[in-house]
């Protein structure tokens, strides 16, 4: 890339310097280091980098007398034009000084400068592009996950201290088209010139189909949420959550199915685990404690209190489905996309043992799919039959998903819903209740040697 050759700072009177206007000291800057980069800055030239200028070089004179004009026309919205024009021994040189010329024209006119860049608009960008980019296709797998990095912006800077500029650079990957594209952006500090880079970088994904506006004003589509818009960004990532295929040869899937019935039949074939009448809990010490933090459907209850609890949860259900005290509720359920796939899932969960079920981040996996479980067995008078775990890989998850699912069902977290972490719990009722916690809270009970039939949580982990 050409760079023009930096100038010096006009000496003051009595060498004191002044700091004058900030834009007009950043012109002055620019006219005296590189006014090829200005004039481009230009609305006349919008769109155009300053190596695609539209010069016109001609030779003047004779040999060893040998000189270079160069033109540029300045074309004006009232349909007059002028030329910027300067003469050089070299051709670069007289590009530089019709360059120079074409600037002053244009700084008189007040037309040197467009309004969207050098720390102006941002163009729908918000005021830090650098947010949205790094979490654009191009940059997400270097921004975003265990090895995150920071952007690969390079700044450089030129001119004297009171009135330096910096020029940001940055190379964008187009994988679509096996290209890098560098943006380029200016401005009188650092961050000002990472600005003006990052909303070129921007609005080059946004051309590519890439990259969306964050404010974008434009009309919500009329067709299902199921269906997005067919976008080069969504098609990418489509693609990136297509599930692996796998091929088994027929020896493979003959042992598969050979160990599934082997396990099935010692399953039948063992004694099922009783839930005692009083919960025990082991503690890290290895002293037994009655607490009861864990815990599933007894089946030691009697017929006819399981049946009085089965009554009176599909009775709640059908309170939560038509009552106008829950219309906040199922409207924010409603809004999930999940739930228009709710009888699927349920569907889906009684005619498996496993399922693999997968979403966008939001859709409800965590919050909607337990309920509709619960919900769907409350609704046929089984309500008390079931007991859900739900993990979460972090306790204030674990904490606040259970917070929200009891405020979707119109109650106080304990009842149907609750949570166990370490060293703090809520547990809800034994039968007919979702369980929010942590992944290591289910190992450690499975390693002391509780199955998923039947488990307690340890009053000291």
């Amino acid at each position: 890339m050409d760079r023009g050759v930096l100038g010096s700072a006009p000496a003051l009177d009595g060498n004191k310097r002044k700091r004058a206007d900030a834009k007009a000291a950043y012109i002055t800057s620019m006219m005296q280091g590189n006014p090829k980069l200005l004039l481009s800055e230009s609305p006349l030239f919008d769109g155009l980098t300053q190596h695609q200028l539209p010069f016109n070089v001609t030779v003047i004179g004779a040999p060893p007398d040998v000189q270079y004009q160069a033109r540029i026309v300045l074309r004006f919205a009232d349909n007059s034009e002028t030329w910027g024009v300067g003469v050089a021994r070299t051709k670069k040189e007289s590009e530089r000084v019709a360059a120079v010329d074409a600037c002053r024209i244009l700084h008189e006119k007040g037309l040197l400068l467009s309004t969207t860049k050098n720390g102006g608009s941002s163009s729908g960008w918000g005021d830090n592009p650098k947010n949205t980019l790094v979490t654009s296709v191009a940059f997400r797998d270097v921004c975003c996950g265990g090895n995150a990095r920071a952007l690969p912006i390079t700044v450089r800077s030129s001119g004297p201290d009171h009135a330096k500029v910096f020029v940001a650079e940055l190379a964008v990957p187009l994988r679509s088209r096996n290209e890098v594209y560098v943006a380029v952006g200016q401005g009188r500090n650092k961050s000002e010139a990472e600005r003006a880079c990052c909303t070129a970088a921007c609005e080059k994904l946004h051309h590519e189909g890439l990259l969306n506006k964050p404010n974008s004003q434009s009309p919500v589509p009329t067709v299902p949420a199921a269906k997005p818009t067919s976008t080069k960004a969504v098609q990418i990532q489509q693609q990136n959550e297509q599930p692996a295929i796998v091929g088994l040869r027929d020896e493979e899937l003959a042992m598969m199915e050979d160990a599934l019935q082997r396990l099935h039949a010692e399953l039948q074939n063992s004694v099922p685990l009783m839930w005692p009448s009083e919960p025990v809990s082991i503690s890290s010490n290895g002293v037994h404690h009655q607490h009861q933090m864990f815990d599933g459907p007894a089946s030691s209850v009697s017929r006819e209190q399981l049946a009085t609890e089965n009554a009176m949860m599909r009775l709640e259900a059908r309170k939560r489905i038509s009552s106008s005290e829950f219309v906040e509720q199922r409207r924010a359920r409603q809004a999930l996309p999940s739930w228009m796939e709710r009888q699927k899932i349920v569907d889906a969960i009684s005619g498996n043992r496993v399922i693999v079920l997968t979403g966008e981040t939001g859709c409800g996996k965590t919050t909607q799919v337990p309920q509709f479980v619960l919900e769907d067995a409350e609704m046929q008078g089984m309500g008390a039959e079931v007991h859900i775990v739900v993990t979460q890989p972090r306790r204030i998850a674990a904490i606040s998903v259970a917070e929200r699912v009891a405020w979707e069902r119109g109650e106080a977290v304990g009842k149907s819903v609750g949570y166990v972490i370490r060293l703090e719990s809520a547990p809800p009722r034994v039968r007919g209740s979702i369980l929010y916690c942590t992944t290591g809270i289910l190992l450690r009970r499975l390693q002391v040697g509780l199955t998923l039939d039947c488990y307690h949580q340890a009053e000291q982990l």
